[in-house]
């Protein structure tokens, strides 16, 4: 979390939700090496950004990791990555990472 994020989200303000993740994490160990949880839907209303609309993506520069917002894409060819969001029905990424 960041800049004072943790004070409206995170383990400590959704405690039973992020009890349940961990609970997950421990009985699937290998998935915790795939997966985090992020605040994209935070960062993108501190920027004036709507999620409907645009898509975060995210690309690797040397040792930095550099997120854009674009206008949403119909298609994406091959991606490494994907952040999925309920909001969006699971079914759409609010964030790719370019190759």
């Amino acid at each position: 979390m960041c800049c004072g994020d943790d004070e409206i989200v995170g383990p400590t303000v959704d405690v039973e939700f992020f009890t349940e993740v961990w609970k997950a994490f421990d009985k699937y160990p290998d998935a915790r090496q795939k997966y985090s949880i992020s605040t994209l839907p935070l960062q993108a209303k501190r920027l004036g950004v709507n999620l409907q609309t645009d898509e975060a993506v995210t690309r690797y520069d040397g040792d930095r990791i550099i997120t854009e917002f674009e206008p949403r894409q119909a298609r994406r060819a091959h991606h490494m990555c994907c952040e999925w969001s309920e909001p969006h029905h699971w079914g759409s990424c609010v964030r790719w990472c370019q190759e």
